[in-house]
């Protein structure tokens, strides 16, 4: 009675002190008892625990930046103000099909195209920067110390640093599908935003002009030095023919030739009359009449002059020969009519290259002007805190899905 009393007390005790266990009778009469842990405690504990990870991970993670956001942007950050400007490369051959080709997102294609790219590449470089330091000064504007301290410029910077803190500040792009290109400068006050829209807009008029120019002079600068090259040779040949005539004494050979021929034949002719004449004498007169003697004394002084022609055309001191000096007039005279073919060519040539240049030109139509703003464009306070918020909150939930995958395998 005594054993059945102390066995059952044990049970007692151990199902009330344990919760629950394993109870097994040995044939000796003897207790064991498997004790098993409460599992329902325990799961509660570590889901307490877990929960309060999850709390403290969620406050870090969460909670903390968005709160330090919106410290700083309502309490810290410096106000922005934006300026823009929107304006189209235009050049006189440009056509209606030009826009309906932009609409349909063709634009990319044409030569306006590219003249715009350059643009907006020309305001992302460092000689933007430089056009502008010099001009308004634009590193001072966005290192004043007024501007709040992670939002500023620092003075002690290289250009390369300060290249890249203005390409976060200001947007520039070009829009293909209306061939625009659209510019937004942001600073800390209204004046210095429009400062340096304007600014910005007057340096891509002027690159656009230099531009112009370029394609222009590119045209027209091969022509003029072809025209150049043909009026040289044009002069070269006239200097050459003078001399000729000033060493020669006469101004066209050809002339003189025609003359002497012309006098020969006459010579010849009166030279044939007066033989006629004598033969008819000779029939009736002695060969030593008077009148005999004086036609042959005529005859005689005709055949001289006529034989000086010959040897004037044949022989001429300088020269060498009549001939020979119309040989050396003949190739001046060609090399001077395919000077004056060739000028006049060049002079039509660069006629037209001034025509082509003129339709190269390019100008810059502004369709939007810059504007002073009349609000801060930055900050939003609550465009900023959702974005934030919501960046974190996946975070943490990225978070914890990782750590309860680990702890379930643990």
């Amino acid at each position: 009675m005594n054993i059945l009393s102390a066995w059952v007390s044990k049970v007692v005790s151990l199902t009330t002190s344990k919760g629950s266990a394993d109870l097994t009778l040995r044939p000796d009469g003897n207790l064991i008892v498997a004790e098993r842990l409460n599992q329902t405690n325990s799961f509660g504990v570590a889901y307490r625990l877990r929960s309060a990870w999850y709390w403290v991970l969620f406050m870090v993670v969460v909670i903390a930046p968005t709160v330090i956001m919106a410290i700083y942007t309502v309490g810290i950050k410096s106000p922005e103000y934006t300026s823009e400007f929107r304006v189209i490369v235009r050049s006189p051959n440009t056509s209606g099909n030009a826009g309906f080709a932009a609409v349909l997102g063709l634009s990319g294609s044409s030569a306006t195209s590219a003249d715009s790219q350059a643009v907006v590449q020309y305001l992302q470089s460092r000689e933007a920067i430089d056009d502008l330091e010099d001009r308004i000064r634009i590193r001072k504007r966005f290192s004043d110390m007024k501007i709040d301290v992670f939002s500023r410029a620092n003075t002690d910077d290289t250009i390369e640093s300060f290249v890249r803190y203005w390409n976060r500040i200001s947007e520039i792009w070009y829009e293909s599908t209306t061939g625009t290109v659209i510019a937004r400068f942001s600073a800390f006050s209204p004046a210095d935003a429009i400062t340096i829209a304007k600014e910005s807009l007057k340096l891509s008029e002027e690159l656009i002009n230099r531009m112009s120019e370029r394609a222009r002079s590119d045209v027209v600068e091969a022509s003029q030095r072809e025209v150049v090259a043909a009026e040289a040779r044009l002069l070269d040949v006239n200097n050459r023919l003078r001399q000729l005539r000033e060493a020669e004494s006469t101004f066209d050979p050809k002339l003189t030739v025609e003359a002497d021929l012309t006098l020969m034949a006459s010579l010849e002719q009166q030279i044939a009359q007066l033989n006629a004449r004598l033969s008819v004498q000779l029939g009736s007169l002695q060969a030593n009449a008077p009148s005999v003697k004086d036609i042959r004394q005529q005859i005689d002084g005709l055949e001289q002059e006529l034989k000086k022609i010959r040897i004037n055309m044949t022989s001429i001191e300088g020269s060498g020969s009549l001939f020979q000096l119309m040989a050396d007039f003949d190739q001046l005279y060609s090399e001077k009519s395919f000077a004056e073919k060739a000028y006049q060519s060049a002079l039509a040539s660069l006629e037209a290259a001034r025509v082509e240049a003129a339709r190269k030109q390019l100008y810059l139509a502004t369709i939007v002007r810059p504007e002073v703003a009349q609000e801060a464009s930055s900050p939003q306070p609550l465009k900023e805190l959702s974005l934030v918020f919501v960046v974190c909150f996946f975070v943490w939930a990225a978070l914890t899905f990782t750590l309860r995958s680990i702890l379930e395998h643990i």
